[in-house]
């Protein structure tokens, strides 16, 4: 697990509570920031040395981006888990914001796990992985990776769907999708929980159910749009993160590969 850093503490708030589901899927954990060229280090590796965890820099420029591609190019060739926070009270939103956490998540070529801004600083076991679909194939992709980490840290496994009654009042009647994937998935994981919830905001409702069990990891999959374009179609996904209480596992299968 790389666990990225910046010059606010509140990076650093999320060090703990991602240590816990590293601890618990047996992950090592190493803390990285992307710097400034000239940049002093001092201050980090005291911070880092109050946490208990190695600290490695790499000059990677002022930018958004490229703190990002930094982070990620380090990910890939350590094979680390990358972990970011992010304080924006619009995640990932818009370009504008100069988000690291957007341009991770755009460029990344595997999961990256965030800590929203509503993150709790208390440590917490996990105790149990909730997977978001929503009845696509794309949605569909992040339930074999949530399997492996329900698996790999022993807990219970949740699929969710949520579902807006006012605008579709059969599907709230309709559980047949959730029941049939979990049962596809029970040959090999065993039982798999599933429920449906209600709400005309579908981030925002699949954060209040995972915000429900404190040691909830939430898994889901996003487009990952940039600017304009993600103000436009809005996003599942960062809604989830914003409101989230826990780590958020996000996946965008649509990212560049090589």
């Amino acid at each position: 697990m790389l666990v990225g850093v910046d010059h606010s503490a509140y990076a650093f708030d999320a060090v703990a509570p991602a240590s816990a589901v590293a601890d618990a899927a047996a992950m090592p954990v190493r803390l990285f920031h992307a710097a400034d060229d000239g940049e002093s280090y001092g201050d980090y590796e005291r911070q880092a040395r109050r946490t208990g965890f190695p600290i490695e820099f790499t000059p990677a420029g002022p930018s958004p981006a490229a703190r990002a591609r930094a982070l990620h190019q380090r990910s890939v060739i350590g094979d680390f888990l990358p972990v970011v926070t992010t304080h924006s009270r619009r995640v990932f939103t818009s370009s504008i914001l100069g988000s690291t956490a957007n341009e991770l998540i755009v460029q990344a070529t595997r999961p990256v796990m965030l800590f929203g801004p509503n993150h709790s600083t208390e440590v917490h076991r996990p105790s149990r992985v909730v997977c978001a679909v929503d009845g696509t194939e794309f949605s569909e992709i992040m339930v074999r990776r949530a399997a492996t980490w329900s698996a790999a840290m022993q807990v219970p496994m949740w699929l969710v769907r949520s579902v807006n009654s006012d605008l579709d009042p059969a599907l709230a009647d309709e559980p047949n999708y959730l029941h049939d994937l979990a049962a596809s998935l029970e040959t090999s994981l065993g039982e798999v929980d599933w429920d449906v919830v209600h709400g005309r905001h579908p981030g925002r409702s699949i954060a209040e159910f995972a915000n429900e069990q404190a040691g909830t990891l939430t898994v889901v999959t996003t487009h990952a749009r940039r600017g304009l374009d993600r103000l436009r179609h809005g996003s599942v996904s960062a809604e989830t993160v914003r409101r989230s209480t826990g780590p958020v596992l996000v996946y965008n299968p649509e990212s560049p590969r090589g």
